[in-house]
């Protein structure tokens, strides 16, 4: 499929170089951010004529590690004990790894090791994974156990029904391939999307797409009362934090993720480990 990519202006560039040098220039003398308890959120998904085998299923998200010199591979363990302790059916990994240098490959892809489920774990990389070497990052998660789905899709089963997570390279880096990561799928097969960038929901117009599980935003990371987020990245703007639906109906969440960028630090934007149940329950208005 083809998906419009948005060529940055003149006066965006030199913004965003601007805050760039701000933020690295804070993260030099900011050399040990807090580490940040994440807190437990549970979200119920209605999902209308969800197939009764997935009513009740358990999904535990975890994205946004920035594994690096201000987040330790200590807070990512303790991150995944605390998602591994909500027993979930499955879980899923939606990107930024690394603080963008696959150095921190290795320590990232071992702290998250202990994760294990019924349904699997599933991991797709975002735009920071990408900056050194992807292939480095993913040859890391798949030593541990965690290979990355890469514009591919993975069949699971609960209760004989068969489940597809399909898994998105990234948007911002031009690599996501819907088209591709859909072969294989069948017509009419109930699927989970793992993709970094939340506002690719727009995008994601296969039929029977349950959940578009993302990260990417961290939900501005620093948040004021009334205004909230003050910046957002591109394709984390229309949906930067928690379960929302696309004019096409389509359940999209975005986690606040775990880890910090720069400036590394948070305001009124806790990280978070996500436990989300589908149900055929609905919300009342």
């Amino acid at each position: 499929m083809s998906i419009p990519y948005a060529r940055r202006s003149l006066s965006s560039r030199i913004f965003w170089f601007a805050l760039s040098t701000v933020t690295h220039t804070v993260a030099h003398f900011w050399s040990n951010a807090k580490q940040y308890v994440p807190i437990v959120e549970r979200v119920q998904v209605p999902i209308t004529n969800l197939p009764a085998e997935l009513d009740g299923l358990t999904i535990a998200h975890l994205s946004d590690f920035h594994c690096g010199p201000h987040v330790h591979a200590s807070s990512l363990r303790r991150a995944a004990q605390m998602a591994q302790a909500l027993n979930p059916d499955m879980i899923a990994l939606t990107g930024d790894f690394v603080q963008r240098r696959t150095a921190y490959a290795a320590e990232c892809a071992e702290a998250l090791s202990v994760l294990k489920a019924p349904l699997g774990v599933h991991a797709v990389l975002g735009n920071h994974d990408f900056w050194d070497d992807d292939r480095v990052v993913a040859a890391a998660l798949r030593r541990n156990g965690l290979a990355p789905l890469r514009n591919e899709s993975r069949r699971v089963q609960r209760r004989d029904l068969p489940l597809y997570v399909v898994g998105l390279d990234d948007v911002r880096f031009h690599r996501a391939d819907l088209s591709r990561a859909l072969r294989g799928v069948p017509a009419g097969a109930p699927m989970i999307v793992l993709v970094h960038e939340p506002d690719f929901a727009d995008h994601a117009h296969a039929e029977n797409v349950l959940l578009q599980l993302s990260g990417h935003s961290h939900g501005g990371q620093i948040r004021l009362p009334r205004i909230g987020a003050l910046l957002l990245p591109s394709w984390g703007r229309k949906y930067p934090m928690g379960l929302r639906r696309t004019p096409r109906g389509i359940w999209v969440y975005t986690t606040r993720g775990i880890g910090v960028a720069m400036p590394p630090v948070r305001l009124n934007c806790p990280p978070e480990v996500t436990l989300l149940t589908l149900t055929r329950t609905a919300i009342s208005d």
